[in-house]
């Protein structure tokens, strides 16, 4: 973000730092430090290579050069490379942040950092996602990446959480993780995907003084899920402060080493991110309040723990007040919106890039939880790689919490850890599942199921190819198909979905399906379900249909006539839009056709995740 941006609003503004206004360059809250010199060319190896450049980092998609690594993609700790940019003061804050791909994780770390281009030895911004890594479906960070900013604050990036795409990066062709997680016999990459989470937010709830949970929406169980976990493993793990004594005040520190395991936890942070305007409400606001207190009131995490939380109303709050001028004592919730190109003019609670501002000035100036003992930056990072070295398995030591794990997360009353007995072979016994994209041309059917299936592994079935040269023929003359044309079309799909099912397999099918005797046929892809019989839950046919305004569409249409990608003219959209037919009883995900591709592609694996045979899921 330029230095000259607006300070941004979060929830729970303690009066610590201006909101109103902000001159350019924004005064860093506090300097707790000098920055320390520049460090020898070769300190930081090859990834180093252009570290004083610019923000060029910005639209990376691989390693950026100049960047640093405390933990590799490969999962291996670093600190040789980070040494040199850190000093023996005592006097700094280390914030971390986790969450899912695409939620502004990078972005938020980068308004904390401040970067500045004419300081010496400042390495760049951390890399956040271009349009390309967007429409590709990727993810942009790989393990944890560090900077430190001038006013000595520690900032640690990570790789997203729940991402099929680091999923996909870890998994061998036997469906085995190429990453060891456990010690022993390798995992199924999806058990060892789930554990690198767990693991990524006990290493930052142990080593951080902050930490900042985003996630888009208001609700997000399943970061909330994973923050409780985090909380269940995190107390077996000691504070880094502990970790510095020599080896000859081991034994003397015992006692105090196993007192501090139970008195550090990082001070959490909520941020909710891609907000639209509705979700800004006073009284949405104090809800979510109260939701996220009852769900962390068995936790070590303080959520609002201030006192009892206001029943408040939109009517009862002024017209004036802005959802930055609640008072919120722990400052633990923030709101960003949603950026969008009439933010400004339409957004009646600021824009994104001012409430990204002040949120960067309460979490700086906040104060922050300390650690047992005073500790240097550098004995920090001995510390934190000592911690990472302690593998999962070391979480689960005493009883207690191995069986509280083992029924949270395989629902069992099993004393052992979660093993490689949850295999890839296991889960290839689930019969296959067909998602088919549908809606009218020009709706995105055939970039949402490509993606799709490239996220799944799994293939993919474009119904266009399976037209009769007779069908295309009058679609490019503006004829519209009869059942005649259709039925033996659909035919000829269904058999090619049953193949697929038929050998276990997961399909992603693009196909317009616009009333319910067309889904029928496809239906009958599972051969196990009964056309007519009304059993949708239970069929291996599902259905996600893209819906958009007939502007929007016919807009697409025109555009892509012209450029001659589809032989469908304009002029049959009315008659696609008067065939569309939905039945809430057929239980079809219908979802907004602007949203982006990836971003349906996200949320579809999540409604299905239960049900795909794919290792992915």
């Amino acid at each position: 973000m330029a230095a000259g941006a607006p300070p941004l609003a979060g929830v729970g503004d303690r009066g610590s730092s201006s909101s109103s206004s902000h001159p350019p360059p924004p005064p860093p809250p506090k300097i707790l430090l000098a920055k320390p010199p520049l460090p020898p060319p070769s300190s930081s190896g090859a990834d180093d290579d252009g570290g004083g450049g610019g923000g060029a980092g910005r639209s990376r998609q691989a390693t950026q050069p100049g960047s640093l690594s405390l933990v590799s993609d490969a999962w291996e700790v670093h600190t040789d490379k980070i040494l040199p940019y850190l000093t023996e003061n005592n006097d700094f804050m280390v914030i971390g942040v986790i969450g899912p791909t695409g939620v502004g994780k990078s972005t938020i770390m980068n308004e904390l950092y401040g970067y500045d281009g004419s300081s010496p030895g400042m390495l760049p911004p951390f890399a956040t996602q271009t349009e390309e890594i967007k429409a590709m479906a990727k993810h942009c960070t790989a393990g944890i990446d560090i900077r430190i900013s001038n006013e000595r604050v520690i900032l640690l990036d990570t790789q997203p959480v729940f991402s099929p795409s680091v999923l996909i990066d870890m998994m061998k062709p036997d469906g085995s993780s190429a990453i060891p997680i456990l010690s022993g016999d390798p995992l199924s990459a999806d058990l060892a995907h789930e554990l690198m989470g767990i693991q990524l937010g006990v290493f930052l709830a142990s080593v951080c003084n902050i930490l900042l949970v985003v996630s888009e929406g208001i609700n997000d169980l399943s970061m909330w899920d994973l923050i409780l976990t985090v909380d269940l493993l995190k107390h077996n793990i000691p504070d880094p402060s502990l970790l510095t004594s020599s080896t000859t005040q081991d034994k003397e520190n015992k006692n105090d080493n196993q007192s501090g395991i139970e008195d550090y936890i990082a001070d959490l942070c909520f941020v909710h991110a891609r907000l639209r305007e509705q979700d800004f409400s006073p009284s949405k606001l104090m809800v979510l309040k109260r939701v996220l207190e009852k769900h962390f009131k068995s936790s070590s995490f303080s959520i609002g723990s201030s006192g009892a939380t206001p029943q408040v109303s939109d009517s009862s709050v002024p017209s004036s007040m802005k959802i930055e001028d609640l008072s919120s004592n722990q400052q633990d919730i923030y709101l960003l919106p949603l950026r969008t190109p009439d933010n400004s003019t339409n957004f009646e609670y600021r824009t994104c890039p001012s409430m990204l501002g002040m949120l960067r000035d309460q979490i700086l100036s906040r104060p922050s939880r300390s650690f047992s003992k005073n500790l240097t930056e550098r004995d920090w990072l001995r510390s934190s790689a000592k911690i990472w070295d302690m593998k999962p398995e070391a979480m689960l030591k005493d009883s207690e919490t191995r069986n509280k794990f083992s029924r949270n997360h395989q629902g069992t009353d099993r004393d052992e850890p979660p093993s490689s007995s949850m295999a890839a072979s296991d889960l290839t016994h689930r019969p296959g599942l067909a998602i088919v994209i549908m809606g009218v041309s020009g709706c995105g059917k055939s970039t949402v199921a490509a993606l799709l299936a490239e996220t799944l592994g799994c293939s993919f079935i474009e119904a266009d190819d399976y037209h009769s040269q007779a069908n295309k023929a009058k679609m490019s003359k503006g004829i519209p198909l009869t059942d005649g044309d259709r039925i033996p079309w659909l035919e000829a799909l269904r058999d090619a979905v049953r193949e697929r099912l038929d050998h276990g397999e997961d399909v992603a099918v693009s196909c317009s399906a616009l009333q319910q005797k067309y889904r029928e046929i496809l239906r009958e892809g599972d051969c196990s379900f009964r056309s007519g019989s009304g059993s949708y839950s239970s069929c291996r046919v599902k259905f996600v249909c893209l819906e958009a305004s007939a502007e929007v569409i016919a807009d697409r249409i025109r555009r892509r006539s012209m450029e001659g990608e589809h032989f469908m003219p304009a002029s049959l959209l009315q008659s696609q839009l008067d065939l569309l037919q939905i039945d809430e009883a057929e239980g079809i995900t219908v979802v907004d056709a602007t949203v982006r591709p990836n971003a349906i592609v996200h949320d579809t694996i999540a409604r299905f995740r239960e049900q795909l045979a794919s290792t992915v899921c």
